[in-house]
């Protein structure tokens, strides 16, 4: 994403950011996605995007990734109670991630 947002300008990252915040048929792939207990070897990819989105600056894309919070977090603890959060650590270590950002950003308010 870092690479390819380089590329585009501002209208065009924009642009994107609302295409994706409105495409249901990703919000809803996603959120089964995470409700189906994905692999590591899946789930890596999909949360460092995420990741990224949130960063990135658009407020589209921090939106997309606050959206598909619950879904991450119930695959998390379905995980965990099974005794497999090795297949979520990359959840584990989003949701921490996003909790710090949130905790500076709330942290500058003050």
């Amino acid at each position: 994403m870092a690479q390819y947002a380089q590329t585009l300008t501002d209208a065009e990252i924009n642009t994107y950011a609302n295409t994706i915040l409105q495409n249901a048929d990703l919000m809803l792939a996603l959120h089964d996605f995470f409700e189906g207990e994905p692999s590591h070897e899946s789930c890596a990819p999909v949360c460092h995007q995420l990741f990224d989105f949130y960063t990135s600056g658009p407020r589209q894309l921090r939106q997309f990734a606050v959206d598909l919070l619950p879904s991450m977090i119930s695959c998390y603890l379905t995980a965990a109670s099974r005794n497999q959060v090795k297949n979520t650590n990359e959840i584990n270590e989003i949701t921490s991630k996003l909790k710090g950002f949130e905790n500076c950003a709330n942290s500058d308010l003050v």
